[in-house]
């Protein structure tokens, strides 16, 4: 009677789903379910996705689902933890509430709280000072729920360190900490104290952790690293650092390049009407050509898309490695993080057992293309979902626009059917006008290596750091740039 009752009391979310909100079950368990729902209009909440989870208990409907929030929020009725404090889960529970009709509820609770059985020190902010109060819920908001649409399926931060941990044995974790303080001992890698970064700011969030804005003093003592290989479009790489309070519980960090202008689907939405087709153009070669290079060292990028492709000075930066692997090590059982319009329909398809190729990233690279071609982020009217999922296995494609190459493989269902990223490179290289092409790219591998000892001269003394906690093999990431010469590292 209960996968009967709950079959009934969700198929509406299913088949005729409200607007702004969606739901499916996880993994086929019809007890377990995912759920969306977007910020209410005119709301402190609007615009932004929430991740709700639902568990559908053994004497249901008897007994009303147990509902928490996955996405953290900021609100009088939903503890730290994302439980909801509302009577309809609780003693005016009526069976005869659909799924749709319980997530309309809750979206309609955002905006009309109970204060007077709240958190305390929430609630009396919502009484007192509402203006303060909504401030507060913006700043929760952009910081926990803006980002892109991700799909329902992706973990949090907790559940991704014990995926990328859960069967390394400790020996393994032991030998990247060996191959850290090896490298810091020989002067291979520059190591920076992280008590001397300064003014840590949130900026933004990446795939695996928040990314936050510092500044970092120079000190007389300072020791450059022998050499510093990079490409023009990939962040370059500075040195590392220690983030934690103790001994115990530090972990390691990549100091990174800092890009000024945020994100592509940032820059984009900023900047996509002053856009000329030669500048897109040239964004396509830049991101392909970086491609280009770490597939040229046998590597994979794995999670290609909008937030992880940078714009520094008006050239796009490629970052966020942390899924990123050698082709002789790569694992075959690949579990799906990134966000799906970006994701080989191979990899959606049978996430188990395929294993990504480099012709996986091309794919990628052709859903940017399109975000670059087009100024839009991917499938924007469809929820990031399930059915998402599956439709674009089944062949679904955005509509190529005007003026894009005729010949448009990248994005083939067959990986065999698309180009290698070498071809794309040297079609996107025909396209651009040549007094227009201020970027090199002749040959990616020799001619834009260079040392630190060639760029140093341009560092101040201030320097401006964007700091990603990232979790990647119990890493963070950091980003850096000049502040004061606002010229890049």
């Amino acid at each position: 009677m209960t996968l009967k009752s709950i079959n009934n009391y969700c198929k509406g979310l299913l088949n005729n789903p409200p607007p702004g909100i969606s739901g499916n079950p996880v993994e086929d368990d019809l007890f377990h379910w995912k759920a969306t729902i977007m910020g209410p209009p005119d709301s402190p909440y609007e615009g932004c996705v929430f991740y709700l989870d639902i568990h559908f208990p053994e004497d249901f409907p008897f007994k009303p689902p147990r509902v928490r929030f996955i996405t953290k929020i900021y609100h009088p009725n939903i503890d730290s933890n994302g439980h909801i404090d509302l009577d309809i889960l609780k003693y005016n529970w009526s069976p005869a509430l659909s799924t749709s009709n319980l997530l309309l509820s809750i979206c309609s609770f955002l905006t009309d709280p109970n204060p007077d059985c709240g958190l305390t020190e929430i609630s009396n902010l919502y009484k007192n000072d509402r203006n303060r109060y909504e401030a507060i819920v913006r700043e929760w908001t952009r910081k926990y729920a803006s980002g892109d649409s991700e799909p329902m399926s992706r973990p949090n931060i907790e559940e991704v360190y014990e995926i990328l941990n859960a069967d390394k044995p400790e020996s393994e974790k032991n030998c990247y900490i060996d191959w850290f303080e090896k490298s810091i001992a020989e002067e291979s890698i520059t190591y920076y104290e992280y008590s001397e970064f300064k003014n840590i700011q949130y900026i933004g969030k990446g795939l695996f952790g928040s990314i936050d804005r510092a500044f970092w003093k120079n000190t007389d003592q300072i020791k450059l690293q022998k050499r510093v290989d990079f490409h023009e479009n990939i962040l370059r790489f500075h040195g590392i650092t220690k983030i934690g309070k103790n001994n115990i519980n530090q972990e390691y960090a990549l100091v990174l390049e800092y890009a000024d202008s945020d994100t592509l689907n940032t820059y984009l939405q900023r900047n996509f009407n002053k856009l000329e087709w030669n500048d897109k153009y040239r964004f396509a070669l830049q991101l392909a050509s970086a491609v280009a290079c770490i597939h040229e060292c046998d590597i994979i990028h794995r999670d290609l898309h909008a937030g992880n492709v940078f714009v520094h000075q008006k050239k796009l930066k490629l970052a966020d490695f942390g899924l990123s692997r050698k082709i002789a090590v790569s694992s075959n059982n690949i579990k799906i993080f990134g966000s799906i319009p970006y994701i080989d329909p191979k990899g959606l398809e049978d996430q188990q057992n395929y294993k990504l190729t480099k012709k996986s990233d091309v794919y990628s690279v052709g859903v940017l293309m399109w975000q670059i071609s087009s100024g839009y982020q991917p499938y924007r009217n469809d929820y990031y979902d399930v059915r998402l999922a599956v439709a674009i296995v089944m062949g679904k494609r955005e509509k190529i626009i005007e003026e894009t190459p005729a010949e448009y493989k990248c994005w083939k269902c067959e990986p065999d059917e698309r180009p290698n990223i070498r071809d794309v490179v040297s079609i996107l290289k025909t396209l651009i006008s040549p007094e227009q092409n201020d970027t090199r790219f002749d040959d990616v591998y020799r001619e834009e290596i260079i040392s630190l000892e060639e760029y140093k001269s341009s560092s101040e003394s201030s320097v401006g750091v964007d700091i990603n906690k990232s979790l990647s093999v119990g890493s963070a990431d950091f980003t850096a740039s000049n502040n004061e010469s606002n010229s890049s590292l």
